[in-house]
């Protein structure tokens, strides 16, 4: 235990000497610390920003408020936000041309929800189980459900409540074989 501490100490030690033989060099003008300040000092650094529609129908994030009269939303965000808008322009405040509403199709709506699941696992037998249950479950709906596909369907239904999962089975909602 004694060594660990010793083993931190050096460490600590020859981490400050680092730094000061960094300043010495940056003082004697041999190097510049320059991007490591920009770097540190650019660490996400919040402030409230408004957010508000102006009359062409351009969002405009500021970090001041609109006039009086328009409406916005406060908020609290990331300063680089104000500097990413400045850097894209109106490209960044361009509004919808269309007038069409932007409807995302789900074209595989077991598929996406089935991901979702098996990213909230952690375990990768849980992972494997979901996918083996949804694979299954979409064999039993092609085929239309038969007594060997419902039996390895049951078989993984057991896996999975035994390998103890953080979803629970109820919200997979697969109907095939029951």
């Amino acid at each position: 235990m004694i060594e660990f501490f010793r083993t931190i100490l050096k460490s600590i030690i020859a981490l400050a000497i680092l730094i000061a033989v960094l300043m010495f060099l940056e003082l004697q003008g041999f190097i510049s610390l320059q991007p490591i300040h920009d770097l540190i000092s650019k660490v996400d650094q919040k402030q409230t920003l408004y957010q508000w529609t102006d009359s062409s129908g351009a969002i405009q994030i500021t970090a001041e408020p609109p006039a009086a009269g328009i409406q916005f939303h406060e908020f609290v965000g990331s300063a680089d936000l104000l500097r990413y808008q400045q850097q894209k322009g109106d490209a960044f405040n361009k509004p919808n041309s269309s007038s069409e509403p932007q409807i995302r199709e789900v074209s595989n709506y077991k598929q996406q929800q089935m991901e979702a699941f098996i990213a909230f696992e952690v375990s990768t037998q849980c992972r494997w189980i979901i996918q083996e249950l949804y694979t299954v479950d979409s064999e039993a709906e092609q085929n239309q459900a038969n007594e060997a596909i419902c039996k390895r369907y049951q078989s993984k239904v057991a896996d999975f409540a035994r390998a103890d999962c953080r979803n629970a089975l109820e919200e997979f909602k697969l109907t095939a074989c029951q």
